[in-house]
């Protein structure tokens, strides 16, 4: 934390748009990571309604153990990817993806397919 805190307030601000109000790197870099975000998802009430039918019929077929349990293989693998991008991205190729196709992966949450 301290390294990071460190290297923060070393960043150089950027100028917000439109103002003359300099905003740090952070919060800038989490605006643009929010827009995109918000660009790439659906309408929230058709993500929810199918977020909600995709759970229910994993409840279903899978029973209440069975849920938590592909939940936390989705999740474990998931975050093993996440893993991937930092160690070595040349090696998500040899599982048989795309770096899109992994990214696509990595930011979907554990709950959805």
């Amino acid at each position: 934390m301290w390294l990071t805190h460190r290297l923060s307030n070393q960043a150089p601000y950027t100028l917000a748009a439109g103002s003359e109000a300099l905003i740090p790197p952070s919060a800038s870099s989490l605006n643009v990571a929010m827009n995109v975000a918000y660009a790439r998802s659906k309408p929230v009430e058709t993500a929810l309604g199918q977020d909600l039918s995709d759970i229910l019929e994993d409840l279903g077929r899978q029973g209440p153990f069975g849920l938590f349990r592909v939940w936390r293989e989705r999740w474990r693998y998931r975050k093993e990817l996440a893993r991937l991008f930092i160690v070595g991205p040349y090696m998500i190729n040899d599982i048989g993806l795309t770096l899109d196709q992994a990214l696509a992966e990595v930011d979907r949450p554990f709950w959805r397919r």
